[in-house]
């Protein structure tokens, strides 16, 4: 067993000692939004005080003969609501031998109940203010009369120590690197969520940072993303601002504002909202005062860096012509534990070559209507090892080389260069022989005046496969001259901007002021809910079962009359 101040030889807690040194150990280096401001000598003190407390709490066999957690039953929840809690958990459970799976500090308990039988974890690690949290959770458990017994341990944020603190690795206590490291969870936009078990490589970075670098996270921990914006800064040496795990707009613009940060990933949705709170709501133009506060907010930054395909070329246009930073079209999916491909200044679409450690392939799919595209596969390095009980999907999720089976649909280029154009099953509406893709429709419907916010889904027909139906929230401040939104409306606009008749929307539902469109806390967009919501059930209903508050097109084309170029 690893003595007090040891850890086990695992390589991300390598990695946490090895850049410790290299900075003066009491200097601030977390900065959080919970009010800590911590040194690598508080981190590494409270990892060690929670690590002591949570054996406390462990039955006795839970640990293997090393003293270490069973490799049968490594997992341990966490539930927090700060960045530096989530970090100082995650390594209490890496000094463990285990893998942490984080909670949502919202999450429900028979939510918990779910993955506590799935992923048979053995402890709930609780931060400050989540201590009812996880008592819920654990008598909610024993009501249910749970065979697994669930521990609760607090994690420390005030630990005390000396000025430094010697702690060693145990090359006695080598854990695989291959062995679980961490689960997160699938988005579940498109199934059912999943439990991502990664390895314990992943998301360690094994170079250090430049002295001024300054990070900032302001998303949910429990996503895989915003788990790399909270682990990487602290593990390459960087500074890294934590904002609330669920920050508003304002709150994150003015960080940039504040700090020269030089690493950030944005939600789509988040440079819309921030481009819509700085501009008139009529004209979508800035007022002098505006332009000089913010012009260099992303002043830090090499790039702004967002997820492919999920943004307005108007909303991307603005933040170049006011910032001057290109935008950084990112590819990576849970699975592979980090980032497969980027392209910087590339046309829309384009998500660039592999990165080091990564690889992808393009694999024919034969959909008719889409011949010219393949599946998006990959493997990378860090590829989960699996889906925590779900024996059957991991088999499915890979092909006979080892790749992940994406379902996102491509191209790839002469250069080498991959193309992205939605996921098939979900981000494509079938009118026919034609697939319209979603997005691209989406995108359209947004660069319209009056509309905020917008969803586009297919709708069964009898008659026609699918109808293209849109969902939006219109923009209150821009409404049109007279008021009202409609069908006939759209379709007119939008067939002035040069969109392709095939893909005129059939279908409009227009939300009420107080409603929203459902999206994940990384900003995308949940179309069977969208579709549950207002067309009846995600199992599907015709168009001619419409609910109220739906208008359809009263003239819906038929194959006899209707082509690509044709105008009814």
């Amino acid at each position: 067993m690893a003595t007090p101040c040891s850890f086990p030889s695992d390589i991300m807690l390598k990695q946490l000692l090895r850049v410790s040194q290299q900075r003066p150990f009491m200097e601030v280096v977390v900065h959080d939004v919970m009010g800590f401001e911590k040194s690598y000598a508080d981190l590494v003190a409270d990892v060690l005080s929670t690590r002591t407390a949570v054996l406390q709490k462990l039955p006795p066999l839970a640990l293997n003969e090393r003293g270490l957690l069973h490799h049968e039953a490594p997992y341990m929840f966490i539930v927090v609501k700060s960045g530096y809690e989530f970090l100082v958990g995650l390594f209490a459970i890496r000094a463990l031998g285990g893998a942490a799976i984080p909670l949502a500090n919202d999450i429900l308990p028979e939510q918990a109940y779910f993955w506590l039988k799935t992923t048979r974890a053995t402890c709930i690690l609780y931060g400050k203010d989540c201590d009812q949290e996880a008592r819920n959770i654990c008598d909610f458990a024993n009501s249910n009369a749970s065979p697994i017994s669930l521990a609760a341990g607090p994690i420390s944020s005030d630990a005390q120590h000396k000025d430094r603190i010697d702690v060693k690795i145990d090359h006695n206590l080598p854990l695989d690197d291959d062995s679980p490291g961490l689960a997160i969870f699938s988005s579940g936009t498109t199934g059912d969520a999943k439990a991502v078990c990664l390895p314990r490589t992943a998301l360690v970075p094994l170079s250090l940072a430049e002295p001024d670098g300054i990070s900032l996270n302001y998303r949910p921990y429990h996503w895989v993303g915003a788990a790399d914006s909270l682990i990487e800064p602290v593990l390459s040496g960087k500074i890294l601002y934590s904002l609330d795990l669920r920050a508003p707009v304002p709150d994150v613009m003015q960080a940039f504002v504040d700090h020269r940060v030089t690493r950030a990933t944005f939600y789509p949705t988040y440079l819309k909202d921030m481009k819509d709170l700085i501009t008139d709501p009529r004209t979508g133009t800035l007022s002098e005062g505006a332009r000089k506060k913010y012009c260099t907010m992303f002043r830090g930054l090499r790039s702004i860096m967002v997820g492919s395909r999920q943004i307005e070329a108007s909303v991307r246009q603005f933040w170049v012509d006011l910032t001057g930073k290109p935008f950084e079209c990112i590819y990576a999916v849970a699975e592979t534990g980090m980032i497969v491909s980027s392209e910087i200044s590339g046309p829309t679409g384009c998500i660039g070559s592999p990165w080091p450690g990564a690889e992808m392939k393009l694999v024919p799919e034969g959909i008719e209507g889409l011949e010219d595209l393949g599946e998006i596969r990959v493997k990378s390095k860090t590829m989960m090892t699996h889906y925590i009980g779900r024996e059957e999907s991991t088999r499915a999720a890979f092909d006979e080389d080892g790749f992940y089976k994406t379902s996102d649909l491509g191209k790839v280029d002469e250069n080498g260069k991959f193309f992205i154009f939605g996921r098939k099953g979900s981000d494509y509406v079938q009118f026919k022989q034609f697939y319209i893709p979603t997005i691209d429709a989406e995108h359209a419907v947004m660069e319209l005046p009056y509309v905020s916010d917008a969803c586009v889904v297919g709708v069964p027909n009898t008659r026609v496969r699918e109808l293209c139906a849109v969902v939006l929230k219109p923009n209150i401040a821009n409404m049109p001259n007279d008021g009202i939104i409609n069908l006939a409306k759209i379709r007119s606009d939008l067939a002035a901007a040069n969109m392709s008749d095939y893909m005129l929307p059939l279908v409009l539902r227009v939300l009420k002021p107080e409603e929203e469109l459902p999206r994940t806390l990384s900003g995308k967009l949940v179309r069977k809910r969208v579709f549950a919501d207002y067309f009846g059930d995600a199992q599907g209903k015709t168009a001619v079962d419409a609910p109220h508050g739906i208008e359809i097109w009263p003239e819906i084309p038929f194959a006899d009359d209707w082509g690509v170029h044709g105008r009814r």
